[in-house]
């Protein structure tokens, strides 16, 4: 019933969600200013607002100018919604899960910014940051695991930003790895960054055969995939590897 629940609320967060990975990136506001179509620019009722339901009922088209509404709309819904729910059915409602449903919520608005716009704005790491020490606050015994998994991987991906003069890897996906470093640990934050690098390549190399996509990649969305995964299924993997 819980993670029920959580999956309707997930599609509501996930609604907002979508203003956060349009207007973000524009710096545009995204609490006074009213929801509408990015065609016609008309003012979205309520009614066409309802997670998921309003994108079936009108046919994944505008109600005022019948241009068609991006998929991506119903994908992030039905993507923070499933995340949210397995969250708590993993780990049941309490302070900590929703910690993680906040962060599991920034990876999501990250990955989709990136995947767009090539870049991950300083506002959602910054939350994603903020959202580590509130993490550490709540489970302090474990600050050292949590201040090691902040530079493990980020340190690293600095001295590469440095040496390549941002070539090889954007800043924006090192300030992403500190962050997350503190919700994950430095074991997880090393299985993310590991897992990260196998979806990147193996999805890549698909896209370009199948897709002829260019060489270069937005890496947020693979490095996202990897932190939730690492999230979600972390500890079971470390124990089928490791025995951890």
């Amino acid at each position: 019933m819980m993670a029920a629940l959580a999956f309707l609320y997930g599609l509501v967060i996930g609604s907002f969600l979508n203003v956060v990975i349009v207007r973000v990136p524009k710096g545009e506001d995204i609490i006074k200013t009213r929801s509408h179509c990015v065609h016609c620019k008309a003012v979205l009722e309520w009614y066409d607002l309802i997670p998921l339901v309003s994108f079936l009922l009108l046919k994944g088209r505008c109600r005022a100018c019948g241009e068609k509404i991006s998929v991506r709309y119903p994908a992030v819904e039905l993507l923070n919604a499933a995340v949210y729910a397995l969250i708590v059915w993993k780990t049941g409602m309490h302070v900590q899960s929703a910690v993680s449903m906040v962060y599991a919520s920034l990876l999501i608005a990250a990955s989709f910014i990136d995947g767009a716009t090539r870049r991950i704005p300083n506002a959602i790491t910054l939350c994603v940051f903020l959202v580590g020490i509130l993490h550490v606050l709540l489970r302090f015994t474990l600050v050292f695991d949590a201040l090691l998994g902040a530079v493990v991987v980020s340190l690293p991906l600095f001295v590469l930003w440095l040496l390549s003069n941002g070539a090889l890897i954007g800043l924006g996906d090192v300030k992403l790895f500190v962050g997350a470093g503190l919700v994950l640990g430095w074991q997880k934050t090393l299985l993310a960054f590991v897992l990260a690098c196998i979806l990147g390549s193996v999805i890549h190399i698909i896209r370009m055969a199948a897709f002829q996509a260019g060489r270069q990649l937005a890496l947020g969305p693979y490095l996202s995939a990897g932190m939730l995964i690492a999230l979600l299924a972390g500890k079971e993997i470390l124990h089928a590897l490791y025995g951890i």
